[in-house]
């Protein structure tokens, strides 16, 4: 303080225009800091916000899509012919088959259940499996599924490749007149699977072929499952209503999840069965990742959209999943997430159902 009393006025003067100056500028810089950096986080949660509203839409348009398909499908007059045919010639298949009794006695289709169906699903959800517990317990289903599942030549995956068992049933001739066709519509559409289920609950028809095949869905393992759900509210409702399930672990599909829509089938004002489509997570990751299209979208190097639904877990596929398994599962292990959610995700390789989802933003 003495120096500066010791300056001349003009030296006094010039030391306070450049402290004041000195003292603008930094305020002035802040001022643009802050105005700079409040106009970028703008810009950023609106660009989000856009990019929100904009896979909302794509969803909504998504399901949209699939209900109109599953109407047209199901009030098409063929639909509503297959239906009738195989709910008929379901009941009269042991009554037309030589050695129905044999086939479906037979350890085969145990062997299958055993060492096909109870491993996959065992190595998939993580628990032990009791074979037996889903062991059809009706001479037909057993005697169906032992032609189409157990002898079928083709691997799992593929037993849709089937198209006649040449059983001399008027039901074999029936799957080989319209399976080709039911099995085109699923793979043109995306779907995971097709079902036709009669009014007794018995799935008479599915192109894939999994052990949900020729089933009840009133009794046995399937009666309190999402197909078997979506089934009772559909044939409960008009010809015009549409059932949906939520994504859930499907056993039949080894765990994985699975959703189903289904529309009534009717003929007249009577109900004939309910058509059933099982929806796979694929198609609604293609529409939540822009087919892995994140970075075009202005999502940058870790950027994504995914859903949640009700129970706080995914309902699509996390984006490090997708690009670098490794680093994902490594994340997880740092959050200290319950290692057998880890092990069911890295075993059926998808997110959906499994991670928790239950951060602020959420």
């Amino acid at each position: 303080m003495r120096g500066f009393n010791r300056l001349s006025i003009q030296s006094k003067l010039m030391s306070m225009l450049l402290a004041v100056s000195v003292g603008s500028i930094a305020v002035i810089a802040y001022e643009g800091y802050r105005s700079g950096r409040n106009a970028i986080r703008d810009t950023v949660v609106n660009q989000l916000v856009s990019v929100r509203a904009s896979k909302a839409s794509l969803i909504e348009n998504y399901f949209r899509s699939l209900r109109y398909e599953v109407q047209v499908v199901g009030g098409s007059p063929s639909t509503i012919t297959a239906m009738k045919e195989f709910s008929s010639a379901f009941s009269t298949v042991l009554a037309e088959a030589a050695d129905t009794e044999a086939a479906a006695t037979s350890g085969n289709i145990r062997q299958y259940y055993r060492d096909e169906f109870a491993s996959r699903l065992a190595e998939n959800t993580g628990t032990s499996v009791d074979a037996d517990t889903f062991l059809p317990a009706s001479t037909l289903a057993r005697y169906l599924q032992t032609q189409y599942i157990v002898n079928n030549p083709d691997p799992v995956g593929e037993k849709e490749k089937l198209d006649n068992v040449d059983d001399g049933t008027k039901y074999s001739t029936l799957h080989e007149r319209y399976h080709p066709i039911f099995r085109d519509i699923v793979e043109e559409f995306g779907y995971y699977d097709l079902f036709l289920i009669d009014n007794d609950g018995n799935v008479v028809y599915s192109v894939f072929k999994e052990v949900d095949f020729a089933t009840s869905l009133r009794i046995g393992p399937y009666a309190r499952s999402s197909l078997a759900n979506a089934y009772r509210d559909a044939q409960k409702q008009n010809s015009s209503y549409i059932a949906l399930s939520d994504f859930a672990a499907y056993t039949p599909s080894y765990g994985a999840p699975a959703a189903f829509m289904a529309p009534p089938l009717s003929n007249g004002t009577a109900l004939v069965g309910v058509l059933t489509i099982q929806l796979s997570v694929d198609e609604v990751n293609e529409v939540m990742t822009s087919n892995g299209n994140w970075s075009e979208e202005g999502l940058g190097e870790t950027g994504e959209t995914f859903l949640v639904g009700a129970d706080q877990t995914l309902r699509s596929d996390s984006r490090l999943l997708i690009e670098s398994p490794e680093e994902y599962f490594a994340a997880l292990t740092r959050q200290q997430v319950d290692p057998a959610t880890i092990e069911a995700i890295e075993s059926l390789n998808t997110s959906v159902l499994n991670q928790p989802a239950t951060s602020d933003a959420v």
